[in-house]
């Protein structure tokens, strides 16, 4: 797994669901992923703060 910070850029994306309103996405997939330590399957967890979003691969959890 690496362990230096890496910055992604992406855009944040509209979805519009079968009977439901307008919404937004973010949606991140590639080889960046798999570098950084996520594989194909894996439970991760979102914690979201001010205008922060932390990912992390749930087995890292303690």
């Amino acid at each position: 797994m690496n362990k230096e910070v890496h910055n992604k850029r992406t855009k944040l994306t509209s979805v519009k669901r079968k009977g439901k309103k307008q919404t937004v996405q973010l949606r991140m997939s590639g080889r960046f992923l798999e570098e950084n330590g996520f594989k194909k399957d894996e439970t991760v967890d979102i914690l979201v703060r001010e205008d922060l979003l932390i990912i992390q691969p749930l087995k890292n959890i303690l």
